[in-house]
């Protein structure tokens, strides 16, 4: 096969990586009652002096009442609009009183005080006024997230008051507020990845060398879920300045149990290179095309709709009326609601709301480009016909969002692809790419591989095992994306790509060598994979063998076969009683598990 791939330049511009371009905060009193006060009261150090002298004052005792009445306008949002979760915000928020009355916020009580009350405040304002931008769903998960984070220590309660009200005016505004608060959020997401991965690791590797002593790792593991959002945030405020973030400023500096206090500069500059290498146009638009479509399909059955049915003018309009107001939620004038094409299938005399938000996520890629957030441009790949006088589709990609348009036929013609209005973005498959590859020239051709990771990430696991040819992944990427799909574990996945990819082996190696994954790990993997056990490569056996020592090594082989290379290194170490002993074992072991394999597989 060959690759038909056409290089082109895509991500964001510069600016979407500079502080400078970060949206500016919406104003929360145009969103919220008019009777708000233009100026809330909160702890100023320069105006009101030490904290104790604030406490003294009378603003002390009118911004704790305006503080409790915040608390119950939400609490009272929340009893009306989510009722099964009234109890849970309620006990939140008393604990977070009890906490403050009792003292328990400690010498840091200020933070909260100067940082995180006006932020409850503004949050308050946006989820009882009438904005039309934010539905009463969002507001709704505001508030949950609002109570979930004022359980903890003071930084940790400013910290997650000030991101619930951030996110809330992010999501107030339009497209390019949105696509900030779905950089902050990822970046959030991966960072948290990152941190606990590392974290895991070193506790993995202290259990595996016998330090971790009584309940020495439960308070491990306590600790980190007790820190993990100051771990973030000191993380995230050294990534700030050269992923375009606003910093997050928080007074607790808490150091790692182990690794001298701190995570080493070499990984911060991985993880920060991995982030943003993550951080695509096409990653966000699906991510927010995902979010706006649920959000049309719970609007539509609100309307008394289902989400197809038989097609009538009244209907096309109902459902247009649908879109309309569902654009205007997320915040888009009025003359620039999103297409209904991108959100309803039309097909001949019935129509059925989308499930794939693929047209959508081009849509809103469109937009992104009208407003000078993205470099490069998609890419015509080719076209294919199912069947002979069939219609026409060509296939476009860009970075890791493919579709197709029918229709398209002059290669000389250049679509204008932003023209939503003309061109129906239409979902790609998996058939799809089969006959696309059978369509060209250089039949069968291998598609792009941005188009594959995109129907990877739809496709159901089964089927990308036995459909998806080994020819067609070839970038570490799509590799990624298929191991995630799969879901396999370490010790299924590397028996997976031996056959098929035997330099990604060579790859999976080196990272088990970066993360110290030693044999009880490799086992523990074995042994979790459903259905008949496959015992993995004994070039990744013998990489761990290296990293374990000799007691964990004899647990864990005496559950596999005898191998030439295990058994010479293992007898090189063993006396010959403990040998016979150990061969005892595993021939005792093999013989009482009939499920167990034998022999190691030959390739």
């Amino acid at each position: 096969m060959q690759s038909t791939s056409i290089a082109s330049s895509s991500g964001f511009q510069p600016q979407f990586f500079s502080t400078s371009a970060q949206p500016m905060q919406v104003s929360v009193t145009a969103s919220a009652d008019s009777a708000a006060p233009a100026e809330t009261i909160h702890y100023a150090p320069e105006r009101h002096g030490t904290f104790e002298a604030f406490r003294l004052s009378e603003d002390f005792q009118t911004v704790n009442a305006q503080m409790r009445t915040d608390v119950a306008a939400l609490v009272a949002f929340i009893g009306t609009h989510e009722p099964s979760r009234a109890d849970h915000v309620s006990n939140q928020f008393n604990t977070f009183f009890e906490n403050l009355d009792a003292g328990a916020f400690g010498d840091l009580v200020d933070t909260i005080y100067r940082h995180g009350l006006p932020a409850l405040h503004e949050a308050a304002l946006m989820v009882s006024g009438d904005s039309a931008a934010i539905g009463p769903d969002d507001k709704a998960r505001a508030i949950m997230q609002l109570a979930d984070g004022v359980t903890v220590c003071a930084p940790g309660v400013t910290a997650n008051l000030a991101g619930a009200a951030r996110d809330l005016a992010l999501g107030a505004g339009g497209l390019r507020e949105k696509v900030w608060k779905a950089k902050e959020q990822m970046v959030e997401q991966m960072l948290q990845g990152h941190l606990s991965g590392w974290y895991q690791r070193h506790i993995r590797h202290q259990r595996d060398q016998h330090r971790l002593l009584g309940d020495r790792e439960s308070e491990l593991q306590a600790f980190y879920r007790n820190n993990e959002i100051h771990f973030v945030s000191e993380i995230w405020d050294w990534m700030a300045d050269r992923l375009g973030l606003p910093e997050k400023k928080d007074p607790l500096c808490v150091s790692m149990p182990f690794a001298g206090g701190q995570v080493p500069e070499d990984f911060k500059t991985d993880w920060l290179e991995s982030i943003r290498d993550s951080l695509k146009p096409s990653v966000i638009a699906m991510t927010l095309a995902e979010e706006m479509l649920s959000m049309y399909q719970k609007d539509v059955q609100k309307a008394g709709m289902g989400l197809e049915g038989q097609l009538d003018p009244d209907t096309v309009r109902l459902l247009a009326d649908v879109a309309r107001a569902t654009s205007e939620r997320l915040g888009f004038p009025a003359d620039q609601s999103l297409n209904l094409y991108s959100l309803v299938a039309i097909e001949d005399t019935g129509y059925r709301v989308r499930c794939d938000p693929a047209p959508l996520a081009v849509e809103i890629l469109a937009r992104m480009d009208k407003l000078g957030l993205i470099a490069g441009q998609p890419v015509d790949q080719g076209r294919w016909t199912e069947k002979p006088g069939g219609p026409v589709f060509t296939l476009f990609v860009y970075e890791e969002l493919a579709w197709k348009v029918e229709g398209f036929v002059n290669p000389l013609q250049r679509l204008e692809w932003r023209n939503v209005d003309r061109w129906e973005a239409q979902p790609v498959i998996l058939k799809d790419l089969h006959d696309w590859s059978e369509a060209q020239k250089e039949a069968p051709a291998i598609p792009p591989e941005g188009a594959l990771r995109h129907v990877i990430a739809k496709t159901l696991p089964d089927v990308c095992l036995h459909e998806i040819p080994n020819a067609w992944v070839t970038e570490n990427a799509t590799h990624q994306a298929l191991r995630d799909q799969l879901g396999l574990g370490l010790a299924a996945y590397a028996s997976h790509i031996e056959p098929r990819w035997p330099a990604q082996l060579n790859r999976l190696i080196k990272e088990c060598k970066r993360d110290d994954v030693q044999l009880p790990a490799l086992y523990e993997s074995y042994m979790q994979a459903p259905g008949a056990k496959v015992l993995p490569p004994i070039r990744l056996v013998m990489d761990c063998y290296d990293r374990t020592c000799h007691a964990h090594r004899l647990q864990v082989l005496k559950h596999w076969p005898s191998h030439p290379v295990i058994d010479r290194w293992l007898r090189s170490r063993m006396k010959l009683v403990e040998w016979v002993a150990f061969t005892t074992k595993r021939f005792g072991y093999l013989g009482s598990h009939k499920w167990a394999p034998i022999e190691w597989p030959t390739y």
